[in-house]
C-alpha cells in the first residue's frame, strides 16, 4: 500500500499483535517478531522505514480520523500530545526499537506520566 501512495494510518489489531506502538513499528521495520528475530523476515517485500511508521502513527493517523487539523503534527494551536523517549529512533538498529522506554507523555500539552528516572 505505501508502495503504491496510498496513505496508510497505524493501529493495532489487538489481541492479536502488541498494543504497544513501538513493538508494531519494529515489525513493520524488520517483519520479525521483537522476540524471535531468527530466520528470514516474514513477506521482506513489505519492509516500510521508520518514517513511513510515524507518519501512519501521527499525521496519517490524524488524517484517517479527519482530525489534521488540530492533531498529528507538532504546530501551534494543534493539541500538544507527546511522548518523550528513552533513546532516539533514528539512531539505533531496528530491531532495539521494542527496547525504547517512555519517559515522559503529554496530553493535550499537560504531564500525564513522567518514568521515576525524571522525578
Amino acid at each position: 500500500m505505501v508502495a503504491s501512495g496510498a496513505t496508510v494510518a497505524a493501529g493495532s489489531d489487538w489481541t492479536v499483535s502488541s498494543m504497544n506502538p513501538l513493538e508494531a513499528i519494529q515489525v513493520a521495520m524488520t517483519r520479525r517478531s521483537p522476540t524471535d528475530s531468527a530466520g528470514p523476515p516474514w513477506i521482506p517485500a513489505e519492509v516500510v522505514d521508520l518514517g513511513t511508521m510515524l507518519r501512519a502513527y501521527t499525521v496519517n493517523g490524524a488524517f484517517a480520523a479527519f482530525d489534521e487539523a488540530t492533531t498529528g503534527t507538532l504546530e501551534v494551536g494543534k493539541a500538544a500530545d507527546v511522548i518523550v523517549l528513552d533513546r532516539d529512533l533514528t539512531r539505533i538498529p531496528p530491531a532495539e526499537i521494542h527496547r525504547a522506554r517512555v519517559l515522559l507523555t503529554l496530553l493535550d500539552g499537560k504531564p500525564v506520566y513522567r518514568d521515576r528516572v525524571l522525578r
